[in-house]
């Protein structure tokens, strides 16, 4: 359950802390008073899109943030794990969103940054809206055949039955592909070999093009060293410091404070020496082989050869090699899982076709059921000539079953029959899906039901049944609507209150919890109002 909804400049609102509590939560107030801004925050933090419009003028963004109750056996607690969050479902979950004029919105669920695509996905298992637009989704196929498996526990079976059609298709497909060309099969294989041939009898290794780099760029070199060493080594078979030695003893002599230049000098006619002499011995040992050159220049275009046809790298053309061997694995052994498939094909078809016959059987009886008992609720809703019925036509077999299933209404004996998105009215279409949510309550999650004016386009008599079924709901769920009836307020377990009021900032919407004296006054001005 949501048990706190904070706004900052959202529409109207400035700033508003609102409470939800346990049952049923009502949102009564004048029209244009800003109870759509909190059902827009609401619908925010949902995961749907916002819009820059909707931030209070003057202002640089807009800021909801929600903090929810859930039981630590929730699935938005494995979601949030799966998707990275690291949650402790013994803490409140908190979702905030960011509705900045300029930029683009943020999402942050427990502090850490998030999508609003998976914001979206969490907020169709945090909330269950209903407004009287969210009620077309009645039309749905999709919404009526998963609402008519709920209600019979059939999604268990609806569950086995896609999983063997899923597997039925992939395993047609792989037969089909494996049978469609065994020319192509045999030239693929024939391709293949090659391929790993050339790669094999190349016996490449990761370690050696760096080395066989280096190697060739000394080769490459070797007549420019040649020329600079016969150079040096001429210089320094010119060059003698033994007249500079000898006139520097005779200094010394003279003055013993020249003693260590003497010194210097005699240690760099040493150092000239070693120096002629490591010059001399690595002269000898650099040598110039043509063959060489060519085997290293042969070696380098190989390598390049096949880093063009397949990898960047060495570790790329290998492991190119590796998948390759896999695939040819496979296209070899295609005999045996064509004879494979053949055998195990009929036997999954079988299996899916008997499994589709039973999820028609029982949705059959299921469509019935629903049928009467949708037709008790509406009834019940002041809709007393009213017939609901599901029709249940064959189709085609697909991921789904066989069963086309259709929601249909009848608000008058006599009436033609339609399906509800056709016969039903916005306020009707909305009573409809009250009453399914009454039946399914039991059979469905946690998510927080939200009703946006479900009571549009209904007399007063209606709006008393409308609130004691809603109080029905409460009292298994978290339930939040906005009316403007005081028959249907007056079933609130929580009542909040929303006001326009004039400030030094403008026009603003003030939300407020009526402790019991003010519900009253609240009830008697909507009994005004209404009147």
């Amino acid at each position: 359950m949501i048990t706190l909804l904070q706004i900052q400049n959202l529409i109207l609102i400035e700033s508003a802390q609102i409470p939800f509590r346990k049952g049923l939560n009502i949102l009564s107030g004048e029209t244009g008073a800003g109870k759509t801004a909190v059902m827009q925050a609401i619908k925010l933090i949902a995961g749907e899109k916002g819009d820059p419009k909707w931030v209070r003028h003057h202002t640089e963004k807009a800021v909801i943030e929600a903090e929810f109750d859930l039981p630590e056996n929730s699935q938005i607690w494995q979601m949030l794990k799966d998707a990275g969050f690291d949650p402790d479902p013994k803490e409140p979950l908190i979702i905030r969103r960011d509705l900045p004029v300029k930029g683009k919105s943020r999402v942050f669920i427990n502090q850490k940054l998030a999508s609003l695509p998976f914001l979206n996905e969490i907020g169709e298992h945090l909330f269950d809206i209903a407004s009287q637009n969210a009620s077309i989704k009645l039309g749905l196929e999709s919404f009526q055949r998963e609402s008519l498996d709920r209600f019979f526990d059939l999604c268990p079976l609806a569950s086995q039955y896609e999983a063997l059609w899923l597997q039925e298709v992939s395993l047609k497909e792989e037969l089909e592909g494996l049978q469609s060309s065994e020319s192509e099969r045999l030239r693929q294989i024939e391709t293949i070999q090659r391929e790993v041939q050339e790669i094999e009898a190349a016996e490449l290794d990761p370690e050696e093009e760096e080395a066989l780099f280096q190697e060739y760029s000394t080769l490459a070199t070797f007549e420019e060293r040649s020329g600079h060493l016969d150079h040096a080594l001429k210089f320094l078979e010119n060059v003698s410091l033994s007249p500079l030695e000898k006139e520097l003893k005779t200094l010394s002599d003279l003055d013993p404070k020249l003693v260590s230049i003497k010194e210097l000098a005699s240690q760099a006619a040493v150092e000239l020496q070693e120096i002629h002499w490591e010059l001399s011995r690595y002269q000898e040992g650099i040598s110039f082989s043509p063959e060489k050159m060519t085997d290293l220049d042969d070696r380098l275009k190989l390598i390049n050869r096949l880093k063009k046809k397949y990898g960047s790298t060495i570790e790329e053309i290998l492991a190119f090699k590796g998948e390759q061997e896999e695939r040819l694995k496979t296209l070899s052994s295609s005999d045996d899982r064509i004879e494979a498939l053949t055998d195990l094909l009929p036997k999954v078809s079988a299996e899916r076709a008997a499994k589709m016959d039973e999820l028609t059987e029982k949705r059959k009886a299921s469509a019935d059921l629903l049928s009467e008992l949708m037709t008790q609720e509406l009834q019940s809703l002041n809709m007393k000539n009213a017939r609901f019925e599901i029709q249940l036509k064959k189709k085609a077999p697909g991921r789904y079953g066989q069963d086309e299933i259709v929601f249909c209404f009848l608000p008058n004996p006599g009436s033609k029959v339609l399906s509800v998105k056709e016969a039903a009215s916005g306020g009707e279409l909305a009573r409809i899906f009250l009453s399914l949510k009454t039946l399914l309550r039991k059979k469905e999650g946690q998510a927080v039901l939200i009703f946006d004016e479900v009571d549009a386009n209904i007399g007063g008599t209606t709006a008393k049944l409308l609130g004691q079924k809603l109080k029905s709901l409460g009292e298994n769920t978290q339930v939040i609507t906005i009316t403007h009836f005081p028959q249907v307020a007056g079933f609130a377990d929580h009542h909040l209150r929303v006001q326009k009021v004039e400030s030094e900032s403008g026009v603003k919407s003030i939300i407020e919890e009526l402790p019991k004296r003010a519900r009253d006054e609240e009830l008697a001005r909507m009994i005004g109002a209404a009147g």
